[in-house]
């Protein structure tokens, strides 16, 4: 199992990710890939295994990073209990839409609870509806407009849509190996941007609290009655 720890994840170390397994082989296979230098240093993991070495990319991460990782684990669960209940009592205080309907969300209990999403009627409701919690004092954006490019959208995912690699041979896609003939688009998938241009997004974090979650659920409810 892996993690990222970025900054916008439930807990972070300022950036990198964690790769737990309960598998030596693949644990060892996992350190080869992170630190081209270990094969030159003895261990009796790697002396009981005897994997050999593999080309690999490199992405050590540094002991700090660690260090604070291993901090923020232990703060887990309370963060977490934290969050889930600022959105818990979010819902319990919003009132019935009519403008939007709620993002579905297929495991409730194991929600983290980090965010909320409302997927509007139109992208032109989106807009208002934006627009008009803004002058109630809440700054919530569509996740997909003409603005800042969200680069977690594929539509902004330029060295793919022009199949352009590292190198000039254009790997992978012009690989020998590769048999087939992709072609991508910014409007490939119409009905994923219609649906991220209706959604508008609110985060939940640790740095919130009760009055400040019923303070949003007001000024929700307020919007999407008079608009």
């Amino acid at each position: 199992m892996a993690w990222s720890l970025n900054y916008y994840k439930v807990i972070t170390c300022g950036e990198g990710g964690v790769f737990m397994t309960n598998d030596d082989a693949a644990f060892l296979k996992g350190v080869y890939q992170s630190d081209p230098g270990t094969p030159m240093w003895d261990s009796d993991l790697k002396a009981d295994l005897d994997i050999p070495p593999f080309t690999r990319a490199g992405y050590r991460g540094n002991e700090i990073a660690a260090a604070i990782a291993r901090v923020q684990l232990r703060k887990m669960d309370r963060i977490l209990e934290h969050t889930r209940g600022l959105k818990k009592l979010l819902l319990q205080n919003l009132n019935e839409p009519i403008h939007y309907q709620r993002q579905h969300v297929d495991d409730p209990e194991g929600d983290c609870g980090i965010s909320f999403a409302m997927i509007m009627e139109s992208k032109e409701v989106a807009e208002k509806f934006s627009k008009a919690l803004l002058e109630e004092g809440l700054s919530i954006g569509s996740v997909y407009n003409q603005g800042f490019p969200d680069r977690h959208i594929y539509s902004y995912w330029d060295s793919v849509l022009t199949k352009t690699g590292a190198t000039s041979k254009g790997y992978p896609w012009k690989d020998p190996a590769y048999k087939g003939n992709v072609e991508y688009s910014k409007d490939m998938c119409p009905r994923t941007l219609d649906i991220l241009g209706r959604c508008l997004r609110l985060e939940i974090h640790m740095r919130m609290n009760e009055q400040n979650i019923l303070e949003i659920a007001e000024a929700i409810n307020k919007v999407d009655r008079n608009l």
